[in-house]
């Protein structure tokens, strides 16, 4: 790392960082080999897989913004969104559990609706649905049919809110429209120079960008796994790393 790290030099870091982590505590993990309480477990799952797909997702927006990826970065740092948000709708929930659990037969009903030519998936998911509260499951079912149709009854704006989660406008929204093909003239542009057109392919990122991807990256890592961290019962630890929100202040200062 250089003298004076940027936020993608330490985005490239962190994500290191939080694999030295569970390599040192792998006792951390232990909640998630007990199926003792199937309810209990689905918490920890769902927290666990929540973490993973932030902490994947972050590498790749390394990657992506490396590779003066910006468009795709964005993408991914949707995904990163809407992760982040469905982590803090669950821990801010007063009942945190049976939404895990609710998420989860949600997940798997979907699933089934999607992969329904593959017998074994459908067997294997269906007694699983069987096992769980039933009432859970209902609500799951209900809300698979109700607008908006998502697993917590709700849209990713009012999760959002209700977690605490800032930035879905106009960032999120910015970034939906990279993800589903509807913000169009930012890639291929023409322009008329004397009696030739010129046309111009791509976008280039400013160095301002980059570093606030990155820094976004960071932000959503550093929560969700302090968050996993703090729900699993781990011990004290130290992160070495730079604070992502210092840069963030540094910025609005």
């Amino acid at each position: 790392m250089t003298a004076d790290p940027t936020e993608l030099d330490w985005l490239a870091s962190d994500t290191q960082e939080i694999r030295r982590l569970l390599d040192e505590h792998p006792d951390v993990l232990k909640p998630l080999a007990d199926v003792t309480d199937p309810n209990q477990h689905a918490k920890y799952l769902v927290v666990a897989e929540l973490t993973w797909r932030i902490w994947m997702h972050a590498m790749a927006v390394e990657v992506l913004l490396r590779q003066e990826l910006y468009t795709p970065a964005l993408v991914v740092q949707r995904a990163i969104f809407e992760a982040l948000t469905t982590y803090g709708y669950l821990v801010s929930h007063e009942n945190f559990q049976d939404e895990a659990v609710i998420l989860l037969a949600y997940s798997f009903m979907r699933d089934i609706q999607h992969f329904s030519h593959q017998a074994n998936l459908v067997k294997e998911h269906t007694a699983i649905l069987e096992r769980m509260p039933k009432h859970l499951v209902e609500i799951a079912k209900a809300r698979t049919k109700k607008r908006p149709r998502t697993w917590s009854g709700k849209t990713v704006k009012e999760m959002a809110e209700v977690a605490g989660v800032s930035g879905y406008d106009p960032l999120y929204r910015y970034m939906s429209g990279e993800a589903h093909a509807s913000a169009m003239g930012r890639h291929i542009r023409t322009a008329q120079e004397g009696p030739m057109m010129k046309i111009h392919l791509g976008r280039d990122a400013t160095e301002k960008e980059i570093q606030s991807s990155a820094n976004f990256a960071r932000r959503a890592l550093h929560a969700a796994f302090k968050k996993m961290w703090d729900i699993f019962g781990g011990s004290k630890i130290t992160i070495r790393s730079k604070d992502p929100e210092v840069w963030l202040q540094e910025q609005k200062g």
